[in-house]
């Protein structure tokens, strides 16, 4: 499974990096001095735990092709051009996710592909220093219990992402 991140900010960095450490073949999509410094050291993720990961990184979304989900992780008033950009490979096959914090995204995807195409998330983060790449820090981290409900809404929907994630609640 590819999965696509739409803005490697401080979420994109951080759910794409933990997901390629559990071995899913992962895309950033991000501006270019971050995608670079990512190419060059690494991401450097520190929190939950601290580890180096090496992942694909772009600034052109249209590497996006061939992606089985695209997880839009821009900042809210970015999601429409974000989507526009992507617009010549979005087809049936995709499924695009919002992994934004802010009002309105869900509804600004939809104009762009059918409802049942779109996964949605509230994504809620405790303020820490998380993901680094080349020197620059994005302070946020996600609480566990957060991830194991976005792995339980993935797993009913059948998207596997979190394979070696587990809890008690699980």
């Amino acid at each position: 499974m590819k999965i696509t991140f739409i803005g490697a900010g401080s979420i994109g960095s951080l759910f794409g990096g933990l997901l390629k450490k559990s071995g899913v073949d992962v895309l950033l999509i991000g501006r270019k001095d971050h995608v670079k410094s990512i190419m060059k050291n690494g991401l450097s993720i520190s929190g939950l735990e601290e580890f180096n990961v090496r992942v694909n990184a772009s600034s052109n979304p249209l590497d996006a092709k061939g992606s089985d989900v695209i997880v839009i992780t821009t900042k809210a008033y970015d999601t429409k051009n974000a989507l526009a950009e992507l617009l010549p490979i979005l087809d049936e096959e995709v499924n695009v996710m919002s992994l934004q914090n802010g009002a309105g995204n869900l509804e600004e995807i939809s104009r762009f592909l059918k409802k049942q195409k779109i996964i949605g998330v509230v994504v809620q983060l405790v303020r820490i220093p998380a993901c680094h790449a080349g020197g620059r820090g994005f302070e946020s981290r996600p609480d566990r219990f957060n991830l194991l409900k976005l792995k339980k809404r993935l797993d009913f929907q059948g998207v596997s992402l979190f394979s070696g994630l587990s809890g008690p609640d699980m």
